[in-house]
Parts: structure tokens; C-alpha cells; sequence
């Protein structure tokens, strides 16, 4: 469990305090309900990561969780988890079994397709299930080769 790329962009721009999050929650100090913030704009609520703790696994592969997705879940209609890279740490695969789906995001140029194919077998071993990837940070020139070859318009 780390401080990923919403908290990040999030803290910037809205001040969320930042002593509670997902760790706080599943540590058992507060209620999800406590530790989910509004966002100021309409049906958007972000539960940041919180304080990163001594044993993310174990929490992350918890009861807690399982019993939190489940609270989430009656709450909101859609819930998105942004978890660090699959290879980097296990958050993301222990996170990804407990989720409806997956949506890998893959920096264009960045990520060796060995690492590629590594984190996908990770993720395949849990029987997540991927729904699609997202290649960010493409050129025009390879939007452009996609636009073709797929018969899209490039943006």
C-alpha cells in the first residue's frame, strides 16, 4: 500500500487530510465511512491510501478488506482502486482478485513487454479479471499507426 498516482494528483489540487485512507480503515482506527472524503465535484468520493503501514499485504489480503469492499460496494455504484505497479509490489495482484476487474495502464515506450507479459501472468495466476489496457503517454505518431490499423481517429 502506497501513496499512488490519484492520492498523488488528488492531494495537489484538493487538501484531503492525510492522516486517514484505506490503512486507517482496514488498521480498524476508523469507520470507511470516516475516512472517505468528498471531492467537491457531484457523485465523486476518493478514500486515499492513508498512512503507509508496516505490513500493506497483510492488510491489503485481509478480512478487513474483504469486509470494506463489501460496505463500498453497497454505497457506490462504481469503484475504482488505483493500486501501484503489478511488478513493483503485491498490492495490485492481492487487490486485483478482490476486484470485478482489471484495467492495466501502460506507459507507451516505458514498459518492456517481458515486464508486460510478467505482471499479466501475475495477475492471470489470481484469475483477475482483465478487462482492458490503457496505453498512456503514445505520440502522435503512434496514435496515428493505432488510428490506421484499427480504423480510429486519432485524438
Amino acid at each position: 500500500m502506497t501513496r499512488t498516482c490519484v492520492s498523488q494528483r488528488c492531494m495537489t489540487s484538493i487538501p484531503f487530510p492525510t492522516g486517514t485512507g484505506w490503512s486507517t480503515v482496514l488498521a480498524g482506527d476508523v469507520l470507511v465511512q470516516q475516512a472517505v472524503q468528498e471531492t467537491g465535484i457531484n457523485h465523486l468520493s476518493l478514500l486515499t491510501a492513508g498512512p503507509v503501514p508496516a505490513n500493506p499485504a497483510e492488510l491489503m489480503d485481509s478480512a478487513a478488506m474483504r469486509d470494506m469492499l463489501v460496505q463500498l460496494r453497497q454505497e457506490y455504484d462504481v469503484i475504482l482502486i488505483d493500486t501501484p505497479p503489478v511488478l513493483a509490489v503485491s498490492d495490485g495482484v492481492i487487490t486485483s482478485a478482490l476486484c470485478d476487474g482489471v484495467i492495466m495502464v501502460v506507459a507507451a515506450g516505458k514498459v518492456k513487454r517481458s515486464h508486460l507479459r510478467a505482471a499479466k501472468e501475475q495477475l492471470d495466476h489470481v484469475k483477475a479479471n482483465m478487462l482492458g489496457l490503457v496505453l498512456n503517454r503514445s505520440s502522435r505518431d503512434q496514435q496515428a499507426f493505432a488510428a490506421d490499423h484499427y480504423g480510429m481517429q486519432a485524438q
